[in-house]
């Protein structure tokens, strides 16, 4: 149909306006190609590199310009400056060049780390919960917070720390013990992060020579 052909012309992501309309016995299509991006561009930024921020970012040279992307390419820094423990101000906008080419430029406004605010343990019972988080590389923020980057949120290395306090449990004879589950959340007040890991650690086993 005249509207399908419309939507899968308009899908390319390589118009900007497309109109279908009879004409005869056949039909017109009059369209508006988008800009294509002349370069990607990031400003304001020295936490994260370019180079970084590039791979975050759907909008690449060559490519057409569609505004909705670069909403969407937004959004995705916002997330990767968050996962890396900051939080930021971010705008996008296309800068023509001539030719129908634009610069995709990304402003960007830096703000202050946004870490682990507290690490919280529910359902230990035999061991406490400052002896856990002694286990974990994955810290609170503190007064130390501007040396150190291990109170900065990283998925990979909390997961490892959670197989470390699941063999501290087994090698200790609880053979039941698990994480029931691990609930991370950013707490806009607070401006960082807060771990809640709930745990079970069933009963411990002894082991010895039998009578």
């Amino acid at each position: 149909s005249v509207s399908e052909a419309q939507q899968a012309l308009l899908s390319t992501g390589l118009f900007d306006r497309v109109e279908v309309r009879p004409k005869g016995s056949g039909i017109e299509v009059a369209v508006v190609e988008n800009a294509i991006i002349n370069r990607v561009a990031f400003e304001g930024n020295s936490k994260l590199s370019s180079e970084d921020l590039e791979k975050a970012v759907d909008s690449k040279k060559g490519n057409p310009f569609h505004p909705t992307i670069l909403s969407r390419d937004v959004e995705r820094l916002k997330e990767a400056y968050k996962m890396a423990g900051r939080t930021a101000q971010i705008s996008g906008r296309a800068v023509p060049v001539g030719d129908r080419r634009v610069d995709a430029v990304f402003t960007i406004q830096e703000g202050d780390k946004t870490g682990v605010k507290s690490i919280t343990f529910v359902g230990n019972k035999a061991y406490s919960s400052s002896r856990l988080r002694g286990l974990m590389s994955t810290t609170e923020m503190n007064f130390l917070s501007f040396f150190k980057s291990s109170d900065i949120y990283d998925k990979d290395r909390l997961s490892k720390d959670l197989k470390d306090i699941e063999r501290f449990y087994m090698s200790r004879g609880y053979v039941d013990f698990r994480v029931v589950s691990t609930d991370v959340t950013f707490d806009p007040v607070q401006k960082g992060y807060v771990i809640v890991i709930t745990l079970s650690e069933g009963e411990p086993y002894s082991f010895g020579a039998s009578s």
